[in-house]
């Protein structure tokens, strides 16, 4: 999860503009959403897509990888977004590293977001 402030109006079930960690991010709004209230954005850890190396061009939030354990069918992850910890499950084909930057981003329609109090 992700905290973030929403942009603007914020209508449930519809998308919105989420400011995250200084960039804005469209996502779609849950219930008791308010205009211009702050909000947590939930991502599942296989939707989330990594980047590191020479590949780290483009759109994302710059982390790091703090752990990672390969579990056959997948690579899952640690990695430190300016003192949040996400879990991701990247495909095993992909090479990170500890201690390696990494940029991590989602596609929209895959991220929602909730009021705080609403979130466990």
């Amino acid at each position: 999860t992700l905290p973030g402030t929403i942009q603007g109006s914020a209508r449930t079930g519809y998308l919105g503009m989420v400011r995250i960690m200084g960039r804005d991010l469209t996502c779609l709004l849950g219930e008791g959403c308010r205009e211009n209230g702050d909000v947590v954005v939930c991502i599942r850890p296989e939707d989330i897509e990594a980047k590191s190396g020479g590949a780290m061009s483009g759109e994302g939030w710059e982390g790091v990888v703090r752990h990672v354990t390969y579990s056959g069918e997948s690579l899952n992850c640690e990695i430190d977004l300016a003192g949040t910890i996400l879990h991701t499950r990247l495909h095993p084909s992909i090479i990170l590293r500890e201690g390696e930057p990494v940029l991590l981003s989602f596609k929209p329609e895959r991220a929602v977001a909730f009021p705080p109090e609403t979130v466990l």
